[in-house]
């Protein structure tokens, strides 16, 4: 299946400046993708005279690079496939070629540039206000800083928990008070900044997004069942008391034996807040996961598979459960690896290395 790749090239403001089309895009585009968080590094080569490639207009730091896939079979029409800004640039000659080349980090990086403040104060209470509400507030304060729209919600995609915190919030980049604020959500929620730089909340879903087969869409694998990060209980202490609370799992420590995990945070400072907090840890690790790498050739359509999404494969006999989630992707022109589980590790502490090819 052959692919085209067009590039854009905006200001932070959402000006457009100019298009890249296929012929001028010279290397294989390939990124990695993972929920809690969102798409990393991204290395675009264009076909540029180094001296004549109109630098400091089109081609500068913090401009916001859009490629788009187009191919024959999924989509005729380009589709949006990563959204980032150019970290640096690199102007190149090598055996009578020329190019610049641009590394760009996905949109999910502007949020560890500043911090979150509520006016000019850099601590600060929120209090009774349901996580997703607080996420949003998070991203209504970037985009007084940023005002492009880079990251938003107006596509609805970010879900309420249901259950109000009180939380306090002290010199906290934006990234880091929303992996804090990720952490109250409920058992298999998960987060991610889209290639479209809208902003995802929201819980495992309940039916596979997408069937494969092994053997057709699913060329290799390797399938890992461990019981290394259990944990059965958690003693949380909070407050300024402070007070201690224990959370426990009484049939996860029959199975598994007693795993404990001791965590402090004084800025939770109400019961609700902790339970909210204590209740996920045990819900999310009192059992069991079973992690799959498996590789997805363009017999599937690539693009459409998301983090966040879930995936069942056929043809495995049995050894992998159904609906698995899809925490990251390693993506490149002919093929996708996924990584999968049947349970989330943690909202916010999902640091999911770039994937390798198998």
């Amino acid at each position: 299946m052959r692919k085209r790749y067009f590039v854009k090239i905006y200001e932070l403001d959402g000006t457009y400046i100019k298009t890249f089309n296929p012929k001028q895009v010279m290397n294989e585009v390939s990124f990695s993708d993972k929920i809690g968080g969102g798409q990393g590094q991204c290395i675009v080569e264009l076909n540029l005279p180094i001296d004549d490639f109109d630098e400091g207009t089109t081609i500068a730091q913090m401009k916001v690079v859009k490629i788009y896939e187009a191919d024959d079979v999924n989509s005729p029409e380009p589709r949006l496939i990563y959204t980032g800004f150019v970290s640096q640039y690199t102007p190149y000659f090598r055996e009578g070629s020329e190019g610049v080349r641009l590394t760009c980090l996905g949109l999910v990086s502007l949020l560890s540039l500043a911090h979150y403040r509520d006016g000019g104060n850099y601590t600060f209470t929120k209090s009774a206000i349901d996580p997703g509400n607080l996420i949003k507030a998070i991203i209504d304060h970037f985009n007084t800083v940023y005002s492009g729209n880079l990251i938003g919600y107006a596509g609805g995609n970010i879900t309420l928990v249901g259950t109000n915190i009180t939380y306090e919030f002290e010199n906290l980049k934006w990234i880091d008070a929303i992996k804090k604020t990720a952490e109250f959500a409920a058992e298999d929620w998960w987060w991610r900044v889209g290639e479209d730089g809208e902003f995802y909340l929201q819980d495992r879903p309940a039916t596979p997004t997408h069937l494969l087969t092994l053997g057709k869409d699913v060329e290799s694998g390797d399938i890992v069942k461990n019981a290394e990060k259990v944990i059965n209980r958690y003693r949380l202490t909070w407050g300024s008391g402070p007070t201690t609370t224990t959370y426990e799992d009484a049939t996860s420590q029959t199975d598994y034996g007693v795993r404990e995990k001791i965590e402090t945070d004084s800025k939770i400072t109400n019961l609700a807040t902790a339970d909210q907090q204590g209740n996920k840890v045990i819900a999310d690790f009192k059992d069991p996961k079973v992690e799959a790498r498996i590789v997805v050739n363009n017999n599937y359509d690539i693009e459409s598979i998301k983090p966040g999404h879930t995936v069942t494969v056929r043809n495995a006999g049995g050894v992998l459960p159904a609906n698995m989630l899809v925490s990251a992707v390693q993506y490149t022109s002919d093929r996708l690896t996924l990584t999968l589980e049947n349970q989330l590790p943690s909202l916010a502490d999902t640091f999911v290395a770039a994937v390798e090819a198998i």
